[in-house]
């Protein structure tokens, strides 16, 4: 007994392999204006997906070069942090580059930079590309090449204005694979369309760093930024010569630049010529054409000493001559033997029964007749044999005569099957595709829906990392569901909408609805890194611009009047005998009872030098402190108790100065046996112990010049970039946490326990959030960002 296996239709791989080919002479270091980004498939940036964008300037120089890169970072800081559908992110990262080149402008007083901008994301199979109207995308998946956005060669580029409904997104869908062309119009200007949509075309793993190669040497111009992509699944990863997967990485060497682009643009066109018959040819016999190779055809046909000159000839002709030619010589071979074809199939009635018409004369086509000679050994004695040549003429091909009759009509009724055949073979296809996404994004939904129920069961039992843990895979299954529908689906928004609210309980996210109105804004070029709240007066410490700035808080309309403030020191400025250096830290003393009864403002510099700056009386003094000068780096000053803590990274140690005693040598406040690595601490507190946060989200508490036990409760994911810590002199004051690219404040007990996190209640006001001051008393928290300082009452 036999049993025939029904075959099983193959699925569509979820994941793509990606090969990079830069276009660049340099494959190992990124080009300017090109930004790749493929994050580990354990990340949550990889919920996203690939990201590759490129930006082309008009003009070049290093400022300009900078500026590219903040655009290209500025992208990708929104693609990855941005909440919402995929479409809405790519859409969100164009119009934040759109705003930066709008500042950039504003800012140099000059007219606004015609910036190609191009966005592609690679997620699963499918490809999504934006762009302004000045950008350039080619995809194919092997069957046929797309440009994006549109392109007429007659009509000039010009930055498309996004449309009331948002910018228009290229979507395709790569089921076995494909490869991809990004960069700006300004490669139309040295290549043609046809050239780059010919390379996209053939564009392979193993000849991508070729075609990059071959591309440069064609645009014979300064670089231009662009990149090349290959996508491959998975599970079908290409093979090289000697049988080794090839990687995903672009090649650290380059091979040899003349091995031309991978298309037919280096094939010779193949020359089609008829020769005469000459006088030896027997009667009646058939002309036999001649099979058209390259080198025959030529050697045959070209006149003596003629030869080294077509050599000469050849060698110079452009690439884009040969692809010409290779192409119109194809397309002249094809049709001719469908007419061949389509003749012997359907042949005229009334030719075949007459077979010569009045007085002897052949009837039928040139093309017949050279059927005819073709087939001669075969149909010889079916046939009569064509008539004779005199031996100084030639075969005369003549167009064939109009169809008539019955092969008239059939040609008429294929012409219409067509027409009514295409739409619905086009129509099914689509229908069953969109059948196949619908099942594979109902059962991802199913998924999404199963692990929000086990969510809700873990933290009914009080286990809340396993709770955060479904959901945050819930959410992965509902977003990849959502890439695959094309539309909004009711079920994913209302799955999606739940396991938010759960994830609200479950990360004890407390909304921060006063994030309206900033205090005080900045200028682009601020970088705003801490901040310091005393009665009304703000101090902002800029490391950008390198001063310290003063502000004055109006109590009865809780505003800043003056927005651009005082500056009270400044890198540069001479205090006595000291200049002073690049601003690293402040801190706030109060006064000493019987040593100094006014507080002050201190400020350290890497000059080792450390400033007081007094606002009612004395304005800035240098303080002499002993030792300074064996300060290696110092980074950190803590004003407490009447004690000055300076920790010294470059020296491992905390150095403590006694009240009144700052010119005697200060005190290592580690003990001996303490173990201390002081490298990456991002900020220092102190309440009687010394808190330290370091640059992974650790935060290790000393005792007396000894680490005691201390470890943050694991319920929600640690901070990826801490960036500042502030906390409360009191025993059951919470710390507060700073998390720049996550947006959030982290609220702890100070045995470790989480309490809750702050977010915005909506839009990215904490985008770049870089510094915290917390005053529980008054119940009033500042919160620093790059753009703007805010004021927000303390969540209860």
């Amino acid at each position: 007994m036999t049993t025939t296996a029904t075959p099983v239709a193959p699925q569509p791989a979820l994941t793509m392999r990606t090969h990079i080919a830069y276009l660049a002479e340099d494959q190992i270091t990124r080009p300017v204006g090109v930004r790749v980004v493929e994050p580990p498939p354990d990340t949550r940036q990889a919920l996203r997906g690939n990201l590759y964008a490129v930006v082309e300037l008009p003009v070049e120089g290093a400022e300009d070069e900078a500026f590219v890169e903040r655009l290209l970072s500025a992208i990708q800081r929104t693609y990855y942090t941005v909440k919402g559908t995929q479409s809405h992110v790519l859409r969100e990262a164009l119009r934040e580059a759109r705003r930066a080149l709008e500042m950039h402008s504003q800012e140099n007083d000059s007219e606004p930079l015609r910036a190609a901008i191009v966005i592609t994301a690679v997620l699963g199979r499918r490809v999504l590309t934006i762009s302004n109207g000045l950008g350039l995308a080619l995809t194919t998946d092997g069957a046929n090449v797309d440009v994006y956005p549109p392109y007429t060669p007659s009509a000039p580029a010009q930055e498309a204005v996004e449309p009331e409904g948002g910018w228009e997104i290229y979507r395709k869908e790569l089921y076995g694979g494909g490869a991809l062309f990004i960069g700006g119009r300004r490669w139309l200007e040295v290549l043609s369309l046809r050239e780059l949509a010919s390379t996209v075309a053939y564009l392979t793993a193993e000849n991508s760093a070729d075609a990059a190669a071959a591309l440069l040497d064609l645009a014979n111009q300064p670089e231009l930024p662009g990149l090349l992509v290959v996508l491959q699944p998975a599970d079908a990863l290409p093979q090289s010569s000697s049988g080794v997967a090839v990687g995903g990485l672009p090649p650290a060497l380059r091979r040899g630049r003349f091995s031309g682009l991978p298309i037919s643009l280096n094939a010779m066109p193949p020359v089609h010529t008829i020769p005469a018959v000459t006088g030896g040819a027997k009667p009646g016999a058939p002309v036999k054409l001649p099979v058209q190779a390259a080198e025959t055809t030529h050697a045959e046909t070209a006149p003596a000493g003629s030869e080294a000159a077509r050599e000469e000839e050849l060698g110079t002709a452009t690439s884009l001559a040969r692809a010409t030619a290779a192409t119109m010589a194809l397309f002249r071979t094809g049709l001719a033997r469908t007419r061949l074809f389509l003749g012997n199939l359907f042949p005229d009635q009334a030719t075949v029964a007459t077979g010569h018409g009045a007085g002897g004369e052949a009837t039928g086509s040139s093309a017949e007749w050279a059927h005819a000679a073709d087939t001669a050994p075969l149909a010889e004695q079916a046939r009569p044999a064509p008539p004779r040549l005199a031996a100084d003429t030639a075969p005369t091909l003549a167009a064939p005569p109009r169809t008539q009759g019955s092969r008239a009509r059939l040609f008429v009724l294929l012409a219409v099957l067509i027409l009514v055949l295409v739409p619905v073979i086009v129509g099914a296809r689509q229908w069953q595709q969109g059948a196949s996404n619908r099942a594979d994004a109902e059962a991802l939904l199913d998924l999404a829906a199963a692990r929000l129920a086990s969510a809700q069961e873990a933290y009914d039992a009080g286990d809340k990392v396993g709770a955060r843990s479904l959901l945050a895979e819930a959410q992965g299954h509902v977003d990849r569901a959502r890439t695959i529908l094309v539309g909004r689906s009711p079920r994913a928004d209302d799955l999606a909408v739940e396991i938010q609210r759960e994830l609200n309980e479950v990360l004890q996210i407390q909304p921060l609805y006063g994030l309206v109105q900033p205090l005080v804004r900045f200028p682009s070029d601020a970088q705003p890194h801490r901040v310091l709240v005393v009665d009304q007066d703000i101090y902002v410490l800029d490391t950008a611009r390198q001063l310290v700035q003063h502000f004055r808080l109006d109590l009865n309309t809780n505003t800043v009047p003056d927005q651009t403030g005082d500056i009270v020191l400044r890198q540069g400025d001479r205090i006595g005998d000291a200049e002073v250096g690049r601003l690293v830290a402040m801190t706030w003393q109060l006064p000493i009872p019987g040593i100094e009864d006014k507080a002050n403002l201190l400020v350290l510099d890497r000059n080792n030098n450390l400033f007081k700056y007094d606002p009612r009386v004395e304005g800035v003094t240098q303080l002499e402190m002993a030792d300074a000068n064996a300060w290696v780096a110092p980074s950190h000053v803590y004003a407490y108790s009447g004690r000055i803590y300076l920790l010294d990274q470059g020296a491992n140690q905390i150095f403590r100065y006694n009240p009144a005693n700052y010119a005697q040598p200060p005190e290592g406040w580690f003990a001996p046996q303490t173990p201390v690595n002081l490298n990456g601490v991002q900020a220092m507190a102190i309440d009687g112990d010394i808190w330290l946060l370091f640059a992974n989200g650790q935060i290790v508490r000393y005792r007396q010049g000894t680490q005691i036990s201390f470890v943050l409760e694991s319920v929600i994911p640690s901070p990826s970039e801490p960036v500042d810590m502030v906390m409360g002199a009191q025993a059951d004051s919470f710390i507060y946490l700073a998390d720049r690219n996550e947006q959030r404040v982290l609220v702890f007990s100070k045995d470790g326990v989480f309490q809750r996190q702050l977010q915005a209640a909506e839009g990215e006001p904490l985008r770049g959030l870089s510094g915290l001051f917390v005053d529980e008393v008054a119940g009033t928290m500042y919160i620093l960002t790059e753009a703007a300082l805010y004021q927000h009452a303390l969540p209860n």
